[in-house]
């Protein structure tokens, strides 16, 4: 039992009443508002235009506002405010896109080999749907989401990601029909080299400060097939 949010009538309700049916009153949390920040720091405020994530948050601990982003609660709001004004850094809303644009661009990459560059360049591509994501927003599962889509057959690509479908004269086009050319599930390889890739992005982006936490470490990948000795082989075929 719980009493009635209005002090006036403070009748005994079941708990999940919603409304007191005495009062009318709505029996739902109210979430405190945020107190005021001080001088000079930044500014938590409520947004009716955005029902989702209500609380916005911006900064001027930099001398300049900036605009930090938008939460479902003011504990959100507050955390997002104190790891900002901690590290204050320019690429703090960074995308995923962004962030491996700016990384291409670094010696580090230019110094990789061709065979090397090109195959983060295709494990890229399979990250297409986290690209407009702000980077310090991703997590683990955004990531292992991926990784498990890719580890079963799937939807093919080809250059640039475009997916691929089966014409009816069945031949493979790029034009969009009703039968999508699936491919095999890819192996421990092809998705280690998608991890190496996050887990480079992550270590350029901690170098940046603009994270302090690598969420690639913790994808799980599928296990190794092993394969058998070369005696055995022989023995086998003999």
């Amino acid at each position: 039992m719980k009493k009635c949010r209005n002090k006036r009538c403070s009748r005994e309700l079941e708990n999940d009443f919603l409304f007191c049916p005495w009062c009318g009153k709505s029996q739902a949390e109210q979430e405190r508002k945020p107190g005021k920040c001080p001088n000079g720091t930044g500014s938590i405020y409520k947004r009716k235009d955005n029902k989702s994530k209500p609380w916005a948050v911006a900064s001027s601990v930099t001398g300049k506002r900036n605009y930090i982003g938008s939460y479902a609660t003011v504990t959100e709001a507050k955390r997002a405010l104190q790891e900002y004004e901690y590290n204050p850094v320019s690429c703090f809303n960074i995308t995923l896109e962004e962030l491996h644009l700016k990384w291409i661009k670094t010696k580090a990459y230019g110094k990789l080999s061709t065979s090397s560059q090109q195959g983060y360049n295709s494990a890229w591509i399979k990250l297409k749907s986290l690209y407009n994501r702000k980077f310090r927003d991703l997590r683990t599962f955004d990531y292992q989401e991926i990784f498990d889509y890719y580890e079963n057959p799937h939807h093919e690509q080809g250059t640039g990601g475009k997916l691929k479908y089966i014409g009816t004269d069945g031949r493979t086009t790029y034009k969009e029909t009703d039968k999508p050319k699936i491919s095999d599930g890819l192996g421990y390889s092809a998705l280690h080299n998608l991890k190496c890739l996050l887990t480079t992005l992550y270590t350029f982006a901690m170098k940046e400060d603009i994270i302090n936490k690598n969420y690639a470490s913790f994808i799980e990948l599928p296990q190794k097939k092993r394969s058998m000795p070369h005696v055995l082989q022989i023995l086998n075929s003999s």
